[in-house]
């Protein structure tokens, strides 16, 4: 039997009085166990599943893998950095391969900048990048000798 389908406006007047009596009351029955769903008359248990918990349990295991990963990445990079700064050459050879570096970098974007005539999304990419190594340049020439270590580091052995 559909409860939808019998509706107050108009009655089955095929059907008794009892018959009608019996029937509104199954289709109230329905509707109020339906009301109660949505009312929030049943209770739930959420967050209390072992899976969600062993969830949590390996998600906090994971992130102090990434923290001790970081922690040992960090002391290798900080190795690196001064293992690279005791080879490091006289400021004035340094200075060269630095200058040479960013020339090589400004002649490749040169070309690009006119391989992008009429691609204006790369173009302008390319521009924004030429400009930097150009401010770069200037810098060099004027960069004291403490300046010039962290531009080699970066420009040679591309240490961010």
């Amino acid at each position: 039997m559909n409860t939808f389908k019998n509706s107050k406006t108009a009655p089955d007047e095929n059907l008794n009085e009892s018959e009608q009596l019996e029937a509104t009351e199954i289709s109230d029955d329905g509707l109020d166990s339906e009301t109660g769903l949505v009312a929030g008359e049943v209770s739930e248990i959420a967050g209390d599943s072992a899976s969600e918990n062993k969830a949590q349990g390996a998600g906090q295991k994971s992130q102090a893998q990434a923290a001790k990963k970081t922690e040992v990445d960090l002391a290798d990079r900080v190795a690196l950095r001064d293992r690279l700064l005791a080879t490091a050459p006289k400021e004035g050879v340094m200075r060269g391969q630095v200058r040479q570096e960013l020339l090589k970098e400004k002649e490749k974007l040169e070309s690009e900048v006119k391989k992008y005539k009429h691609n204006y999304s790369m173009l302008s990419e390319a521009m924004a990048k030429l400009r930097a190594v150009v401010k770069l340049l200037a810098e060099v020439s004027h960069a004291s000798y403490e300046a010039l270590k962290e531009i080699w580091l970066r420009v040679i052995h591309r240490f961010a």
